[in-house]
């Protein structure tokens, strides 16, 4: 009987000694996780910031397209010719020479 006591201890004691090195496994499994979560999140907030850069620079761009594009400030109705704008000399027509 102390024969089958020993033979069940000494297997519990290998059972516990793999419970132990599987919880040390996981345990090693979570920190590096936990450290390729902040990695990417790092990552993550980088991105986004550099996406705002290029969506901001796109948008000025555009504007400086459509402003060049459009010239509101030739288009001026505020009286006048509009500004520096010179008007063009009208000329009359001659008359066509007789025949």
């Amino acid at each position: 009987m102390f024969l089958d006591m020993t033979v069940l201890v000494q297997h519990q004691g290998e059972q516990l000694d793999d419970i132990e090195s599987h919880v040390a496994r996981a345990q090693s499994f979570v920190h590096s996780g936990t450290e390729q979560l902040q990695t990417a999140r790092k990552h993550q907030k980088n991105t986004r910031k550099w996406t705002c850069y290029c969506i901001i620079l796109l948008l000025v761009i555009i504007l400086f397209v459509v402003l060049f594009t459009v010239r509101p400030w030739e288009h001026s109705s505020s009286g006048g010719n509009g500004g520096n704008q010179s008007t063009p000399a009208q000329t009359t027509p001659s008359p066509p020479p007789p025949a």
